[in-house]
């Protein structure tokens, strides 16, 4: 009787096969443990049969082995395909979500509210699934390659703040020669669909219509603190200009009470126009307000303040900046009235004031109607408010410079 040990691989673990072989018949023992614990007891069987059993095992598990062989790197280069297919359904979805690209462009002179809108349009145009890009510099800049993307979180920190986190500029670049040339170029490489227009009175009464006439769909916001656009009652921006105003006229009129006896001009922004100086007389209660559209003379407005220092203890004017007499009035006033003269400008520091609560409002609903009208697919149009409702204007707007300011308003001050 002759013994022997085999080892047979398996997925459980199972201990040696003894067989005890005889001439007759060969006993087998076979135990084994299976993953549950439970054993199986083999016996009695013949040595033909017993060989013939594992002749099929080892086939079985030849077979088996050749099956994963040839399945498992089938199934490897399956899911391969399965994932590029998935990447690219996602790209070719991505694609044609993100159909507009909007340029903003920044021109002329800063305004407060423009951080808020630029805010409120990205968050806007992101949720959706679209994109957003500045100009750095205004058509300068623009012009010049300087296109940058607008962080979200700098803008929205920013959105109370007065002036600009796009810069701007007011360089006439789109008169020269291949202006039109190399903005097509620009816009054609950085796939630019729209063109999200900040500016004054000059830029939407020239810009807007020459990009128009270029094919390049643009939408304006009037933004100045001057509030001379033509064509809308209201440009973002003023009403903040108004409140930083008045607050230094406050101050003015504390100095006033408690010295009085005084005259006190306050210079105002505006350029050559009346529209935010007449708006702070009226607020502010200023006994006389000058304008560049209603000219006054010089011995006039010496006797008028003469009689409301006598009056109430002081006087108090408000002035734009492109009223003409302005240079003589330090040394005229004195020698008119015989009054000593205090004067107040302003300046550039109205533009970057905290923006109102108004202005902010306006912005929103501003960015709303511009990217509403985006998605119509409007080709030029302006923002524009009229009796106090915001909409937008398709089309053109008048080239004709605003109305001037309000006449009744500007008697009623000086009690003409």
């Amino acid at each position: 009787m002759k013994s022997a040990t085999l080892t047979t691989p398996h997925r459980h673990a199972y201990s040696p096969i003894t067989m005890r072989q005889s001439t007759t018949e060969c006993a087998l023992e076979f135990k084994a443990s299976g993953q549950n614990g439970r054993g199986m007891d083999f016996s009695t069987h013949s040595t033909s049969s017993f060989k013939m059993q594992a002749k099929k095992n080892r086939l079985s598990l030849a077979q088996s082995s050749l099956v994963r062989a040839s399945i498992f790197p089938l199934l490897n280069s399956l899911s391969n395909v399965v994932f590029f297919v998935i990447i690219f359904t996602f790209a070719t979805f991505r694609k044609e979500t993100i159909f507009m690209k909007t340029l903003i462009v920044v021109s002329g002179g800063d305004a407060p509210g423009i951080n808020a809108l630029i805010a409120r349009y990205l968050r806007l145009a992101t949720t959706n699934g679209d994109e957003v890009i500045g100009a750095d510099g205004g058509f300068e800049g623009l012009l010049a390659g300087k296109i940058v993307t607008i962080d979200q979180s700098i803008v929205t920190l920013l959105a109370g703040r007065g002036g600009t986190v796009l810069a701007s500029s007011r360089v006439p670049v789109l008169g020269e020669d291949r202006a039109q040339q190399k903005l097509r170029e620009i816009i054609e490489q950085n796939e630019i669909d729209k063109i999200l227009l900040f500016g004054g009175d000059g830029t939407l009464r020239h810009v807007l219509p020459l990009l128009n006439d270029w094919g390049i769909p643009c939408i304006g916001l009037p933004t100045t603190i001057d509030n001379d656009v033509a064509g809308t009652d209201y440009t973002l921006g003023h009403h903040s200009a108004c409140n930083f105003a008045l607050q230094s006229i406050d101050g003015v009129l504390a100095t006033a009470h408690a010295l009085p006896g005084r005259i006190f001009m306050v210079e105002t922004l505006g350029g050559n126009t009346g529209y935010l100086a007449l708006a702070i007389a009226y607020a502010a209660g200023a006994q006389t307000v000058l304008v560049p559209e209603y000219e006054l003379s010089l011995e006039w407005l010496g006797q008028r303040l003469k009689e409301t220092t006598t009056r109430d203890g002081y006087a108090l004017v408000v002035l734009s900046e492109g009223v003409s007499i302005i240079p003589q009035l330090e040394e005229a006033i004195p020698r008119l009235t015989g009054i000593r003269l205090r004067y107040t400008r302003l300046g550039h520091a109205q533009r970057g004031g905290d923006v109102s609560h108004f202005d902010r409002v306006v912005a929103h609903e501003m960015s709303r109607l511009a990217y509403t009208g985006f998605k119509d697919n409007v080709q030029i149009g302006t923002i524009i408010m009229q009796s106090g409702q915001l909409s937008l204007f398709e089309g053109k707007l008048s080239g004709e410079i605003k109305a001037p300011p309000d006449l009744d308003q500007y008697k009623f001050i000086n009690e003409l």
